[in-house]
Order: structure tokens, then C-alpha cells, then sequence
């Protein structure tokens, strides 16, 4: 579970980069809306940092392949 979230998240800061956002995450509002309906005291599921360091890296990864 923690890998597919992780991986959305990534997926989520492509996005973001390939429609011209810049890369502050709170300011991509499908990616706080995921947020606000996490819930990371579920056992196995991702930490907030996770996902917030995901969203950076996937925005960061689409910034090097342009």
C-alpha cells in the first residue's frame, strides 16, 4: 500500500511540473486533496513527509527530462 501511494504521489508531482505548475506542492490542489484523505496512522500506509517528498521528486524527475 505504502508503494502505490508513494508512487501516486510522484505521479501527481509530474503532473504538476508537465502543466506548468510551480514546484510548491501546496499550491496543487489535487495533491492537498489527497492529503486531507490520507490517513497515515493506518498501519502500512505511507507518512505525510512521504508523500510530500514523492511529490518533489516526481515534480523534480519531469523537470530533468525537458
Amino acid at each position: 500500500m505504502k508503494t502505490e501511494q508513494i508512487n501516486y504521489a510522484i505521479g501527481l508531482g509530474r503532473t504538476a511540473f508537465l502543466e506548468r505548475k510551480k514546484r510548491f506542492s501546496w499550491q496543487d490542489q489535487v495533491f492537498l486533496d489527497t492529503l486531507k484523505n490520507h490517513q497515515e496512522t493506518i498501519p502500512g500506509n505511507a507518512k505525510f513527509n512521504d508523500l510530500h517528498v514523492a511529490w518533489l521528486k516526481g515534480w523534480d524527475l519531469e523537470n530533468l527530462k525537458n
